[in-house]
């Protein structure tokens, strides 16, 4: 089975700057290069895709995160443990993770490489996730998801683009996009992007809540 991991770690989190989304991370400027990775609870929910939960606990430099990933449509469960650090420098950053997965078809070795900055009053996030199967059944995949481009109105709403890509050995690719708009809370960002599937035209409701502490 193709797995549906549409939120992987908590991307959005590790590539901002700080915890509470790209809104939060424009006002923070530091030029010092340091290691940071705030604890986090993030939570997705796709209509016609995987909801995800995830959860990782802080040690300063780098976190330890479990997750798990649910497609109710397919009855496909995934669990994650894996840990994740952060390059920070002013309003630039880039994420390493590394994980592994129990899939009903095969556990996986996952990578993730997720750079953030900023040109101007635009905040750029993106997510490269590599996995690769430890057994013969599973599927090399290699996503870009999600890449997001969100300019804020103010301090609290933003407006923007996202867009997936998906590629998987032997299988059709996967491609998304659409408008997303970010809501900033308290500590954290709600993220509601409504992504149209451009090769055959399915379009999918995704909401996502993202908290840092």
């Amino acid at each position: 089975m193709l797995r549906r991991l549409l939120g992987g770690l908590p991307l959005a989190l590790a590539a901002n700057p700080v915890p509470g989304g790209t809104l939060q991370a424009q006002a923070v400027a530091p030029e010092s290069l340091r290691l940071e990775m705030p604890s986090f609870v993030t939570a997705s929910y796709g209509t016609a895709g995987a909801s995800t939960i995830y959860a990782g606990y802080s040690f300063g430099p780098g976190a330890v995160a479990v997750g798990i990933v649910v497609n109710p449509r397919s009855g496909y469960r995934e669990l994650v443990l894996g840990a994740v650090t952060r390059m920070v420098r002013g309003r630039q950053s880039l994420a390493l993770a590394l994980a592994v997965a129990d899939a009903p078809e095969s556990p996986y070795l996952q990578g993730y490489l997720m750079p953030g900055f900023s040109l101007g009053a635009c905040a750029l996030t993106g997510t490269l996730e590599v996995y690769l199967p430890f057994g013969s059944e599973g599927t090399r995949q290699l996503d870009l998801s999600p890449l997001r481009a969100i300019v804020p109105l103010d301090g609290r709403v933003g407006i923007g683009a996202v867009a997936t890509v998906g590629l998987a050995h032997g299988a059709p690719s996967r491609l998304r996009a659409g408008p997303v708009i970010e809501i900033g809370i308290p500590r954290g960002a709600i993220y509601a992007e409504l992504r149209r599937n451009l090769l055959r035209a399915r379009p999918e409701l995704r909401v996502s809540v993202e908290t840092g502490f």
